[in-house]
Order: C-alpha cells, then structure tokens, then sequence
C-alpha cells in the first residue's frame, strides 16, 4: 500500500530514476565504447560480450539479497549505495582497466552494486508515489535507454575527441552527483519483526513465467543497447553516425515507455498484453537491423527495436508490484534474477555469433528472443487470472458452506 511520502512523489521518481541510470551506465558505457576498448585491450567481439554477461551474471546472482537489502535499511540509503558503488567502478575503469580481466573485474563489482537498484527504485515508488503507478514505473524504468542514451552520446562528443577514459570519468563525476541529490529518509527500513519473507514464499506460477518473459526480453533488449554501436560501424557506417543512432533510438524507448505507462493507466488489466504486442512489434525491428543494407532501414529497425522491442519493462514491473504488494522488492529482487540472467545471456550469445557467424545472424536470434518474451507474457497473464478466479471461487464457497461444491 502506498504511504504518504515527505519527500514529494517528483523527487521519489526522479531520484529512483536517475539512480537507475547510474546503475547500468557501466555495462552501457563498455558496450558504446566497444570499438576502442577492443583496439585498445585487444579483445574480439566474443571477448567483449563476455565481459559485458559478467555484469548480468553478477546482478542475476546478488539480486535475491539486492532484494532485501532496500527493505532492510530502507530505499535511500540502497539509492545511495547504488551510486557510490557504479561510481567507484566508472572510475576505476577511467583510471586502472588495461586487460581483459580487469574489465571483467570492474563490471562483475558493478553488477553487484546495480542488483540493488530495481529493488531499491521499485520500493521507492510503490511506497512513496500513489496516483498514476503505471506512468511512473514507465519513468524509472525510462532509465535504461537513457543510460545508454548517454553511453551513445559519448562516444561522438567524448571518445571521438579525447579518448574512452573520459566517458567512464564523466560517468563517475554524474553518479556522485545523483547521490547528493537522493534523500536518505526515502522509504525508510521496515521495523524489526516485520520482514518475514521467505524466497520460496514469493516463488509463484506467475511470477516465475515473468521472470522467463524477463529473461529471453532482457537476452534481446540488452544486446542492443551494448552491441547497436559496435554492430553498426562493423556494417561501415562511422562511429559518429552509429553513436547518433543509438541517442535517438534510445529517446525512442523512453517516449515509449512514457507513453505505455500512461495508456496502461488508462485501460487496467492490460499491462501484460500490451507487453506481449510491443515484443512482437520489436521482433520486426531486430530482424530489420539484421538486414537492413542503408541508413534508413537501419535506422527504422532501431526504432522498432528500442521502441517497442524494449520499451515494455515499465509495464513488467508494474504487473510484478500489482501481484505481490506487500513485498514489492523482494519481488523484484527474485524477478531481477531472469532479468539480469537473460541480460547476461544476451550479449555473450551476440558476441559469440558475431564472431563466429555474423552480426547479421546474432540480430535473428536476438527477434527470436524477443517473440519467446511475448509468448511467456500471455502465459503469466492467463496463469494469474486462473489464480484470481480460482480464489475468488474458494471465498465463496467458504462464505456459502451449504452451497453445492462447499465443505
């Protein structure tokens, strides 16, 4: 249940928010800057894209205690930690990364830090912001394309002109600003007593088919927004105009998310289905990246692909907060393991067929992901309107014991 919240619904969503942002600028900075990184560590394609899956595999792994954390000791200080933590490893990948293994170092540690951001953000706004819940979740969860809005941006107005280190400084510099501005009595901790949430108490059909709709969405949706600038200037096309492409596609998946969120409002009980469409609609787009020969057509994928094919996580999150109230973070925790299992997944699977086959290919693959997504999305939606009805039918009987079918 929502509680009046003293900081103010615009301060909870913008600093739940750009908290977001700073939690995954890491993994979308490595991916933007791919091309220089490779030359300057001389890594290939699938050595990159192992290093980008470390930074999923240690959020899929740290995201069941991520979960609890922000219940623990309250959503601000997580907010906090969050930035101080993706900081600490923007800086140290500006100042120290010169191997591969370094690089797979920086963004496991950033990983960890960034399992606790969904959770942290999702608790803020379920407790602190109560009028128009879809919209805002379409906010925060705005916050991954603009991190790699930004990752993009920098490779034309900062790498181009005096080298990759800078982006990850400038990202540095952004997270201690954020963490001034979160406030630290957001959301303050639940008294002791109150936590007693099992994991295997939250596990339920629906829940667990999300987190699989999460996992293949997250193996496409991710792929993109760290293989799109790489992928683009393998094609021929300059580093400038990819890393442009990326910015607007990225605008793109935030006017989407915006956009749903508020229609998702507006017509309740539908959030699920829009998400299965908008994967369907995204799958197109991927497929256009992958044959797409010109700039337009590129183009007119990419849109698809950051619209549509990654524009539904607000609406996910939405439905996960709406089926479990009393725990929405730890709810999220547990979904944040499909999420950033697929997240994992998806650039590993990329780099690989990249550098075996083509980026062509690795495109196909990744629609495919996406129209799994789809396809499990109905199946939660179907599955937990069983359960509703199914314990609707159980209070009548129990207020009706004489009725036919009663005990």
């Amino acid at each position: 249940m929502p509680v009046s919240d003293p900081i103010g619904p615009v301060r909870t969503t913008a600093a739940a928010t750009l908290t977001s942002v700073i939690g995954t600028m890491p993994v979308f900075l490595v991916g933007s800057q791919g091309g220089f990184l490779r030359e300057s560590l001389q890594i290939d394609p699938a050595q990159l894209g192992a290093a980008l899956a470390m930074f999923m595999v240690a959020s899929a792994v740290c995201s069941p205690v991520g979960g609890r954390i922000p219940e623990l000791i309250g959503s601000g200080r997580s907010l906090v930690l969050v930035c101080l933590g993706s900081g600490a490893v923007m800086m140290s990948l500006a100042l120290f990364v010169s191997t591969h293994t370094h690089l797979m170092v920086a963004l496991a540690l950033g990983g960890c830090w960034n399992s606790m951001s969904l959770p942290a953000s999702n608790l803020a706004l379920a407790r602190g912001v109560a009028g128009r819940p879809a919209f805002v979740f379409g906010v925060r969860q705005s916050a991954v394309p603009l991190a790699a809005m930004l990752a993009g941006a920098s490779v034309p107005l900062v790498s181009s002109g005096v080298g990759w280190r800078w982006s990850f400084a400038l990202g540095s510099l952004l997270a201690v600003v954020v963490a001034t501005y979160v406030p630290w009595s957001l959301t303050p901790a639940q008294p002791r007593g109150v936590m007693r949430f099992r994991i295997r108490d939250g596990v339920n059909p629906p829940l667990l088919l999300l987190g699989l709709a999460l996992f293949a969405g997250s193996a496409a949706s991710i792929s993109l927004g760290t293989f799109l600038v790489e992928a683009t200037t393998a094609r021929g096309f300059s580093a400038h105009t990819a890393g442009w492409l990326q910015v607007i596609g990225s605008l793109m998946g935030i006017a989407t998310r915006l956009t749903m969120g508020w229609l998702a409002d507006r017509h309740r009980g539908t959030a699920l289905q829009m998400m299965a469409g908008m994967l369907a609609v995204g799958a197109g787009g991927f497929i256009l990246l992958g044959s797409a020969t010109r700039l337009i057509p590129l183009a007119i994928g990419a849109l698809l692909a950051f619209g549509p094919g990654w524009g539904w996580n607000g609406l996910l999150m939405f439905a996960t907060v709406r089926m479990n109230p009393d725990t929405p973070a730890t709810a999220s925790g547990l979904l944040g393991v499909g999420g950033a299992g697929g997240a994992a997944l998806g650039p590993l699977v990329f780099g690989y067929i990249a550098t075996r086959t083509s980026y062509e290919m690795a495109w196909y693959v990744c629609a495919a992901f996406a129209l799994v997504a789809a396809v499990l999305a109905v199946a939660a939606r179907t599955w937990a309107i069983r359960d509703r009805m199914r314990q609707a039918n159980g209070r009548i009987q129990f207020v009706h014991p004489g009725s036919d079918g009663g005990s």
